[in-house]
């Protein structure tokens, strides 16, 4: 598998959480009020033999991120 490094999906999480922060919840396109957003994070397909120590890294940065920088924004975060 070619997997992306840590710090590039981290700086993907952080540029949809940037977009949902600046565009989406504060903008006139969308007719509805929206404070809040949901996080899922997808393992389908991640064994339990596949998760390494990078990918507790991630999980745990993407959390990390989110608690430190968007606290506001967060509603919930569910990993399945």
């Amino acid at each position: 598998y070619n997997f992306l490094s840590i710090e590039t999906c981290s700086e993907f999480y952080i540029l949809n959480l940037e977009f949902y922060e600046n565009y989406l919840l504060n903008s006139d396109l969308i007719k509805k009020y929206i404070d809040k957003i949901i996080v899922i994070i997808d393992l389908k397909g991640l064994t339990f033999s596949k998760l390494n120590q990078n990918i507790y890294k991630y999980i745990k940065n993407m959390i990390q991120i989110t608690q430190d920088y968007y606290p506001e924004i967060l509603f919930k975060m569910y990993i399945i």
